[in-house]
């Protein structure tokens, strides 16, 4: 019977072998590991596969450092208690969050001590990890520099309130955390608007395209990140769930945890397919992926359409839940210094809100509100949560038709639209949109998905930039303008069937 790991490592240990060969022996352990990640994840598709994979790369680490301290004291070991080191985890790492081809991120904390000579030990740690093959990520500090450190860089705040401790001195790690607590506090407001604008240049860069970027994009897992880290900031929290249900409704909150839960298993997904760090589902993995998540082709979509469609979902709710708590906590806007337009909804000149109220518009009673104001009109984050809140008659009245016909005789219409797609609600307003809803398309020339790339197309049209189309756009009257608006934003409705969409 071969022996196992802790055997063949023992007596290692017992010849006095070289770390080369320590290294070897974890390589070889590691290498196993990662050769059962695509049954670990076919078991129960994936959803406990980032906490489970977490732990286990904890413990090939943890074993690497009870080595070297093995190998250094011989029979004079003291505690792990004893000796001031601390092992935390950072990132995606400290979150539980860690994929399979994603750096490791850890901080060796240590306490300087005249009885240890703590940094060689610390570097034999390092090397044995990296040459066993593990990507880690590190940072080594003194904990008394650990706030002057923060002081100097944004960057390394952010690791540290994400800090969670697995192996080494938790005496030591008692004086970090009063520390980190200290840390949270220092200079918030700056850290914020700092998140904020990261979070800003990320969605500029990677918009929602039919090959989303799962990590850095539109809706994102960089997103919820955003979040928070504000949150930690401003509480002494160590999950969103737990501003629930005083601070965060738990409705929001359920919707938000589906489509990361789902953004989750994808990413593994990714990276099985793969075989390397993947974060942005080009074409090329589409099809496999829709597979690995058990997608499979219907009778009118392929598996790969039905893969898009529930990421682009998932998206969309991620980034409605974000963006809106992110104002909700960290803008200061006074609802009294507004003029009320409708029950629950608010003016302040430039960009319509909603403050939840007992009594809430009614759609007649918004479009009528909106059709008021005076071009332009923006809308402010509160905005997705009222649409997503709102009731949407299962079939649109008269009356209700003819005024959401006249806003196609605005020429601000593509921020409404565009309000009403990031909130999930496009398709529930204007019906002909649902059999495009999150409809992905493979053609190249198309880079958005059929509902966001017909508010595209208004876009434009509220924004022509050649002189010589301006010049004939002039000249048709308010109605023939309305009408080309309804004709643009309405030209894609006809995809997502078995028959040619121009018919």
């Amino acid at each position: 019977m071969e022996p196992t790991f802790n055997e063949k490592l023992e007596e290692l240990i017992e010849k006095r072998a070289s770390d080369f060969d320590v290294s070897k022996l974890f390589k070889q352990e590691i290498g196993r590991y990662f050769a059962t990640l695509d049954e670990a994840f076919e078991k129960d598709h994936g959803k406990n596969f980032l906490v489970n994979h977490t732990r286990q790369l904890e413990t090939f680490i943890t074993g690497i450092y009870k080595y070297v301290l093995r190998d250094s004291f011989g029979n004079y070991m003291p505690s792990t208690n004893a000796i001031p080191v601390a092992l935390i985890a950072l990132g995606s790492f400290g979150r539980e969050q860690l994929c399979i081809y994603s750096d490791l991120d850890i901080m060796i904390a240590y306490k300087e001590v005249k009885g240890y000579d703590i940094r060689p030990l610390m570097e034999r740690v390092l090397y044995l990890a990296w040459d066993a093959g593990l990507k880690l990520g590190h940072r080594v500090h003194e904990v008394d520099e650990l706030e002057e450190a923060v002081r100097a860089d944004n960057t390394i705040k952010t690791a540290i309130l994400e800090s969670r401790f697995f192996f080494g001195s938790k005496f030591l790690w008692m004086e970090i955390e009063n520390k980190i607590e200290r840390i949270r506090t220092y200079e918030t407001r700056a850290f914020i608007e700092d998140k904020l604008a990261e979070n800003r240049d990320r969605l500029a860069k990677h918009p929602l395209a039919n090959e989303p970027s799962i990590k850095d994009g539109f809706g994102a897992l960089r997103e919820d990140n955003t979040l928070l880290w504000v949150l930690k900031s401003m509480h002494h929290i160590k999950y969103i769930k737990d501003l629930t249900p005083n601070l965060i409704d738990e409705e929001a909150y359920r919707d938000f945890r589906i489509g990361l839960e789902f953004l989750f298993r994808l990413r593994v997904a990714m990276h099985l397919v793969g075989r390397k760090k993947r974060d942005i589902l080009t074409f090329d993995l589409q099809k496999e992926v829709a597979a690995k998540l058990g997608f499979e082709d219907t009778k009118t979509k392929k598996s790969e359409t039905l893969l898009l469609k529930k990421t682009f979902q998932s998206l969309i709710a991620i980034h409605a839940f974000t963006t809106y708590y992110l104002a909700r906590f960290t803008e200061n806007n006074d609802i009294s210094t507004m003029r009320k337009i409708a029950s629950g909804i608010y003016f302040d000149g430039t960009n319509i809100h909603y403050a939840p109220e007992a009594k809430m518009a009614s759609l007649k009673e918004f479009l009528e509100a909106y059709l008021k104001l005076e071009s332009p009109v923006a809308f402010h984050p509160s905005m997705y949560r009222y649409f997503q809140l709102l009731h949407y008659p299962e079939s649109i009245s008269a009356e209700n038709h003819k005024l959401i016909y006249r806003l196609f005789a605005r020429n601000d219409l593509y921020a409404f639209l565009l309000c009403l797609y990031e909130s999930g609600n496009l398709d529930n307003l204007f019906r002909p949109f649902k059999k495009v809803a999150n409809l992905a398309q493979f053609d190249g020339y198309h880079r958005s998905p059929v509902d966001k790339h017909s508010i595209e197309t208004v876009k434009h049209l509220e924004n022509i930039q050649s002189p010589a189309v301006a010049e004939v756009y002039a000249t048709f009257t308010p109605e023939e303008k309305a009408l080309l608006k309804l004709l643009c934003f309405m030209h894609d409705v006809g995809k997502g069937r078995v028959r040619d969409h121009s018919e």
